[in-house]
């Protein structure tokens, strides 16, 4: 067909059309039981815009949207909290509810103005740096920082996170080991650990060249030493060729040095009467700083034994959202019953409510016991799963998380295959160096999981905020 011929057809339509508007009666025509209505011209042309917005059906459908948009909302919210809460490595939460990480999460993104820590207690299994070394890197690339964390005055298992070295020897307290030293006063600091100084002594800290050693603790440019004493105490330090010294006051529970240009080695006197809890090797005073603190034998149930001043300072001065607690291994091979579980997992409780006492602002992440082997049976501990379920019922009933790393192992017989796999030595307790570093990894990725949904809904709730400014200005300028 011509395009002319179209052009004389439409025009012929419209031509036909608007006769029909003008004499179809107004009423309609009825025949029978149907009446048959055409629009009025005057209809066509009308242009009463606020007629159609309060017209109630119009109403009712805007609302069937917004429904219809909140119902999509919420399905694709239980969706990414599925995939937060059945993660392969999920992180197990009271209640189920992953919204039990936001505290941690709001004040490590606050780690670009100030420093925020956490300290990790475990026992051997986290002896040189192991796990929290992997934790520690992850958190530092993720939210900031850099530098090693809190560590003894004195090293008596070499860590791979730093060199650390004393001219030197003192004498320990540890309420940890039953080999060393105790204080009546349970005056044994954050590490569990302390060391009595009546004079001067020289430590000092360098890099590690190894290559499992994070970047990030080869530099620093902070250093705090945590004490307890009734006079001043005198710190000199030895750094890029220049020499700082400074002096506490009477009252003083620690003592900083700030170092202009971050560095890998420093050289630090301290001189006085004081108990020694720990040196923090920080960065340059803000970012996350990860301490370890490795208890070498211990089950977890010590820490009402530590006084609550010598804990609380250290809590008090310093901003600590996360403490994460790895035991349970020491006490698996000496459970032969339900009774004794039972009164293991009431003194774990014990320990969550001290720390909670102490700390109440902190949030507490339970890791609990590896795969272990029977040597005598060869097989994974018959009591294994019944311990680790209590445990976990333990954790949940005080508001602690849990982190199952025996099912994320493998569960039954895993320890068995790491061995083999060279992932865990021929003790059949303590993971080789590539073993922790999975572990760890495993670990890593349960926590991001979970800042992934936190993500999450703070986009969404952006985007809500930002909706309603949205329609208060349209209410404004219409």
């Amino acid at each position: 067909m011509k395009i002319r011929n179209i052009i004389i057809f439409i025009f012929s339509v419209f031509t036909l059309l608007g006769i029909l508007s003008i004499y179809f009666p107004q009423e309609g025509i009825t025949y029978k039981a149907t009446t048959l209505t055409f629009p009025q011209l005057s209809d066509i042309l009308k242009n009463d815009r606020k007629e159609y917005v309060t017209d109630n059906s119009t109403i009712k459908i805007s609302d069937e949207i917004k429904s219809y948009l909140n119902a999509q909302k919420e399905s694709e919210d239980y969706k990414q909290k599925y995939i937060a809460l059945k993660h392969p490595h999920a992180i197990s939460f009271p209640k189920d509810s992953i919204e039990w990480m936001n505290s941690v999460f709001t004040e490590f993104e606050k780690a670009d103005k100030k420093c925020i820590r956490v300290i990790h207690y475990g026992d051997s299994q986290i002896e040189e740096d192991r796990i929290t070394g992997t934790l520690r890197e992850y958190l530092q690339n993720t939210f900031g920082g850099y530098g090693v964390g809190m560590v003894p005055l004195i090293q008596k298992v070499p860590t791979s996170a730093i060199s650390q070295t004393s001219n030197i020897e003192l004498f320990r307290y540890a309420v940890f080991n039953s080999e060393t030293r105790k204080t009546e006063f349970k005056d044994y600091g954050p590490l569990g650990q302390s060391y009595l100084l009546n004079g001067a002594i020289t430590v000092t800290f360098n890099k590690l060249n190894y290559s499992y050693t994070q970047r990030k603790t080869k530099r620093f440019g902070n250093i705090t030493i945590l004490f307890n004493s009734n006079s001043p105490i005198t710190v000199n330090a030895y750094v890029n060729n220049k020499s700082i010294s400074k002096t506490s006051n009477i009252g003083d529970s620690k003592l900083n040095i700030d170092i202009p240009d971050s560095t890998n080695y420093i050289n630090l006197t301290i001189e006085g009467n004081a108990i020694v809890y720990g040196i923090m090797v920080d960065g340059n005073g803000k970012g996350i700083q990860v301490d370890n603190a490795a208890m070498r034998g211990c089950s977890g149930t010590i820490f009402t034994s530590i006084s609550s001043s010598s804990l609380s300072t250290y809590y008090a001065n310093n901003n600590v959202p996360l403490i994460i607690m790895q035991y349970g291994g020491n006490s698996i091979p000496y459970i032969k019953s339900s009774k004794q579980i039972e009164t293991y997992c009431k003194s774990i409780s014990r320990q969550f409510k001290y720390l909670k006492r102490i700390s109440p602002k902190s949030k507490i992440l339970f890791i609990g016991p590896s795969d272990m082997v029977d040597r005598s049976t060869r097989q994974t501990y018959s009591h294994m799963e019944e311990f680790i379920d209590s445990l976990k019922t333990t954790c949940f009933s005080n508001d602690v998380a849990y982190w199952d790393l025996y099912r994320n192992m493998g569960g039954n017989g895993s320890m068995t295959t790491w061995v083999n796999s060279k992932l865990a030595g021929s003790d059949y307790i303590h993971f080789t160096r590539e073993g922790s570093k999975k572990a760890s990894v495993m670990l890593c990725e349960g926590i991001k999981a979970a800042y992934d949904y936190y993500t999450y809904k703070k986009e969404q709730l952006l985007k809500t905020e930002e909706d309603i400014a949205l329609q208060e200005v349209e209410e404004i300028i219409p």
